[in-house]
């Protein structure tokens, strides 16, 4: 587990997995969804190239996407983090 931030200030809060099959997600304390949440993500993205999985964590209630990445309500966390950390994709029993 890892977190990344460049020499511009652009952060990501989580990232799991190895270079080439790397999840990322950011975490927000906000209720609504702004453009902002994205630049991190896309500043990691334009560093090492595709990744595996984007995600966005927020204190709202809608699942959604945007620009390519997953935005979930921080309460539907756990399955999402469990499918893109195992081996299999599946939660574990």
């Amino acid at each position: 587990m890892y977190f990344y931030r460049d020499s511009n200030g652009y952060e990501v809060d989580l990232l799991v997995g190895a270079p080439h099959e790397l999840h990322v997600w950011e975490a927000k304390c906000a209720m609504t969804v702004v453009d902002d949440f994205f630049r991190g993500i896309a500043a990691l993205e334009r560093a090492v190239g595709r990744l595996a999985s984007k995600t966005v964590i927020y204190a709202g209630d809608e699942r959604t996407s945007r620009h390519g990445t997953a935005v979930i309500p921080w309460r539907q966390i756990g399955d999402e983090f469990i499918k893109a950390t195992s081996p299999m994709g599946e939660p574990v029993q």
